[in-house]
This record gives C-alpha cells, structure tokens and sequence, in this order.
C-alpha cells in the first residue's frame, strides 16, 4: 500500500472535523462541497483505501449527514471511475443499505446514486437496499430525487422473483397510489418489466386507467405497451372513463405509435374538431381531412401557442407555401398576445414575404398600429415579429429610434436597437453613444456596447471604453476589454491600452480577465487542499449559524 497523498490526509481531517454535523450552516457558500468533489481524482495515492476503511468504521453512522453524503459522493465518483477493486465494492455494497435508516435526504441520494453505479459495475447482492425501497416506493416519505433514483436502480433488477414483486406491489397499489409521483413509480416500473407481466394484468391495468382522475404520461406510456388487442374495447365508450382528457391521451399516443387508422377514425368521429387534436394527429390524416377539420374550428376556441407552433411547422412540411394563408390568418386577432407561431415558422418558409403577400401586408399594417400601443407587451410582441422581415421597412426607422430614446420598457428599447443594428446601422451613429452613457438598465446598455464592438466603431470605442469599464454590469466590462484587445490590434496605441488595462488587473470582477489579456499565466485550477481548509474554516467561523429551514 502506498503512502497517502496530501489531499487524502486532508480529507481524512474533514471527515474527522465534519463528524457529527448534520447539516453545514446557510452562510457557508453551499457549493464548496460540489467543488471539492469535483477537484478530486479518483486515482489519488491511498484515496480508494481510505474510503474504504470508513465504510469499515464501526462508528460510521455516527459521522452526520455532511461527512457521510461527502463520502458516499467520493466513493460514487470512484467506482463510476474503475479505481476501486471487486473486493471493496463488495463490502461497500453490504454497508450502505444500513444508512437509508438515516432520514437525511442528501444521504439518501447519495447512496442511491452510488448504488447504481456499484450495481453497473457488476455488483448483484442488494436483498437488503431492494427490500427497503420495496417498502418506501408505495408511500411519500422519500424526496423526488431519491424517488427517480430507486426507479433506476430498480429497473436493473434481474432476479425473477424480485420482479415479481415489483410489479404485484404496482398493479395492487394503483388504485391507491396516495400521490402522482407514486403513481408514475408503479407505471414506470411496469412498463419496463410489461414481459412479465401475467394473464388478467392488462386487464386490471386498463381499469384503473378508466378511474384515473389525472392520468400522467407514464400511465398513457404503459397503456401503450400492454398489448395492442385490448385498445378498441377498452376506448370505444367514452362513459367509462373518468377523464375523458386521460381517454384522449391515450388514444391520440396509440394512434401515434400503432398507425391504427381505425383508432384515428375513432377519435375523428367523437371528437369536436381542435388545433391540438389535429397537431397530434397530423401524421395520421391526410390534407383534405386536414383543411376539413380546420375549417370546422371555431376562431374563439382554445388552444396553446406552442400547439399551434407545431401545427404550423407541420403544415410548412406537407402543403405547399402559398396554400398556407389561411391558416396563419386564422391566428391574426391573437398575434399580439403571443407572436412565437409567427416569430418560429415564417422564418421556414423561404421568400415568405413574396410567397404570402396578403400576410406580409396585414401583419405589417398590424405592427406599425401596435407600436402605438399604451402596452410595453403589445410593443414588445411588435418588435418580435419584426424579426422576421428580412429588413425593416423604412417607414419604422424613425418610430425605432424614439422608442429607443423615450419607450420605458428596457426590453422594447434593447430590440429597437438590435432591430435598427440589423437593418440600418448607421442611422444610429447619434444616439448609440447617449444609450451606452445614459440609459439605467444594463439590458439596454449591453445591446449597445455590443452593437459597437459588432459594428468595429473604432471612434466611438475609443471615446466610451473607460466608462464602459467601470459599468455596474460585468458582462458589459467584459464587453469593454473584447474592446481593448480590438483596439490593441493598432501597435501605436497598444501602450496607451495596456496601462488601461493595468488599472483594473486586481479588480474582484473582471481582474482574472485582464491579468490572461496582459500575458500573466492563468490561475491554476483549485486544488482540493484549499478549498478543504476553506471548508473547514467557514464551519468554525459559523458554527452557531445552521440553517433553521
């Protein structure tokens, strides 16, 4: 056995410093302990040795939740890794159930994610941890995260009669499951293990289903592997089931998966015509169907905008470009409301303002009216759908220049200003200087500086760097040094530049910046040493500070 290294002796001072401490206090930066972790390399002399012997420690549940979620963390981090041999992983494997006692969350996560990765690298005997989940799936007593992470674990499972077990636990409980994510547990479970399941299963699967008040995807998901004989008599009476939202689901994922047309005729024939019906039923009906049922819904009906995307964008695929009219202008009246139909599929049709003269025409009739609006909303939307002009038109120009000197919403500034950047730069050439200098939100002040950077103003660079380097916003006085390094391409002024740049080579927020731009050599990555020791001296200096949440 080698000696340790000094981040292992380190380490173990951690664990020995941290013993007992059940959670660390809330003013200490929360993710040193991520960090650590992540600076730690599984092949460090003595590091896998050390680990292992605190899974031999007889006081090791004594050790509180931060050392032993620290330890469970580095010795996942390990095995994922390969530096842990078979003998070890055996031990560990025999130990760690005897921690899910324990009702910290963040140790409960962490053994369940460290018995995945033992368990992917060949380790089998988990009687114990598989019992304790067979009792704790059915109830809420387990966090989401540990939740999802047993679900994993568990669809591993390869012995026969644990998988048994599984699935009579989740058929016999889904009536009764106490929460949604409860129910999902059940349905995940058995739609991965649907082989074994036995005569009659189906059958009481598909009942339930018809009870269910909310039906999750999972559910629909299982529904659909369960056997394609069963769907029409179990979809064809509406009345059987309590949710008729949940019937739909289930019939519109059959119908996806199966190409049954009699499914689709099915669900035609008992549904009133919708853009979320047809969105999901594109594939399955062809154009004349399409146009049939669009023209039969009503303009007041309801439906999403991302619906009425993905309608679109499927159309844009199938029907050729100036048959598409109709169907944009029946999404007109709410444009304003929600451009992102417009905003995501025009820009697929090529040449749309000639190909859709009608539509280009009364969309821009509409945005130049709602530029007036009393609404930053309206004016905001406005602006978005000016995105996809491939210019905008010169009638706006000087209604985008007042907006960006005078409109009170920051955002309907910021896009007047790209919008002009993008169609004609040099109309800004008076006003972009006042924006960067006078302008109170950062948004607008960033659109602006980048606009100069991006347009290479080499004038106006010069004349605004020293202000833009003392801005609140760091991501502006990055902006300002990209600026510099552009202007140090000219070797008469490189010295006036570089002792610019001294000013500002300690500063806190942009200091790392300009000491790389200046040639010092980067900082090295944090070592586990240090940030162990900061660890260890933020604990003692808030010992009486714990969380009280």
């Amino acid at each position: 056995m080698g000696e340790r290294s000094s981040m292992v002796s380190h380490l173990k001072v951690v664990f020995e410093e941290l013993r007992g401490v059940e959670e660390l206090p809330h003013s200490v930066d929360d993710t040193l302990i991520d960090r650590l972790i992540d600076s730690i390399q599984s092949s460090e002399e003595g590091l896998a040795d050390l680990i292992h012997s605190c899974f031999q420690d007889e006081e090791l549940m004594e050790y509180g939740s931060v050392s032993l979620s620290i330890l469970l963390r580095i010795a996942a981090k390990i095995v994922s890794e390969n530096f842990m041999g078979e003998t070890e992983r055996k031990w560990i494997c025999t130990v760690i159930s005897t921690l899910t006692s324990l009702p910290s969350s963040s140790v409960q996560d962490a053994v369940m994610t460290l018995a995945i990765d033992l368990r992917r690298s060949g380790i089998e005997q988990w009687g114990d941890l598989t019992q304790w989940l067979l009792y704790r799936i059915p109830s809420d007593e387990i966090s989401v995260f540990v939740r999802r992470k047993a679900i994993d674990f568990l669809k591993m499972e390869k012995v026969d009669n644990v998988i048994t077990k599984l699935i009579r636990l989740s058929i016999d409980n889904l009536d009764s499951a106490p929460s949604l994510f409860v129910l999902e547990s059940y349905c995940t479970l058995m739609s991965h293990f649907h082989k074994n399941l036995r005569e009659g299963d189906g059958e009481r699967i598909w009942q339930s289903a018809k009870k269910c008040s909310r039906l999750p995807q999972s559910f629909v998901d299982l529904l659909t592997v369960i056997g394609e004989n069963s769907f029409s008599s179990h979809l064809s009476n509406a009345f059987e089931w309590t949710s008729s939202a949940g019937r739909m689901k289930v019939m519109i994922a059959i119908a996806r998966k199966c190409k049954d047309r009699s499914i689709v005729d099915a669900i035609l024939e008992s549904e009133e015509a919708s853009i979320d019906l047809l969105d999901n039923l594109m594939l399955s009906v062809g154009e004349e169907e399409v146009l049939k049922l669009f023209s039969s819904i009503p303009q007041t009906s309801r439906f999403s905008a991302s619906s009425f995307t993905s309608f679109l964008t499927q159309l844009i695929s199938r029907f050729p470009p100036s048959s598409l009219h109709s169907f944009y202008e029946f999404y007109l009246p709410r444009v304003m409301r929600d451009p992102s139909p417009f905003v995501k599929t025009l820009p697929l049709i090529d040449n749309w303002t000639t190909v859709l003269v009608d539509l280009h025409s009364d969309l821009l009739s509409r945005i130049e009216s709602s530029l007036e609006s009393n609404e930053w909303e309206t004016r905001d939307s406005s602006l978005e759908l000016l995105r996809v002009f491939p210019s905008v038109p010169s009638s706006l120009h000087s209604t985008l220049l007042s907006l960006i000197s005078s409109d009170p919403s920051p955002y309907v500034r910021s896009l007047s200003l790209h919008l002009l950047s993008l169609s004609n730069p040099p109309i800004l050439d008076d006003s972009i200087e006042e924006v960067v200098l006078k302008d109170d939100d950062h948004v607008v002040r960033l659109e602006g500086v980048e606009i100069i950077l991006e347009m290479k103003w080499r004038e106006k660079m010069e004349r605004l760097i020293p202000t833009i380097l003392m801005d609140e916003d760091r991501e502006i006085r990055v902006i300002g040094l990209k600026m510099i390094r552009e202007m140090m391409g000219d070797e008469e002024k490189e010295w006036k530049w570089r002792q610019e740049l001294m000013r500002w080579r300690e500063d806190s927020d942009i200091g790392r910046e300009v000491r790389e731009m200046i040639g010092e050599k980067k900082e090295e990555k944090e070592k586990g040493e240090d940030l162990m020791e900061t660890l260890i001296a933020s604990l003692s200096l808030h010992s009486e500070d714990i969380d009280c949440y």
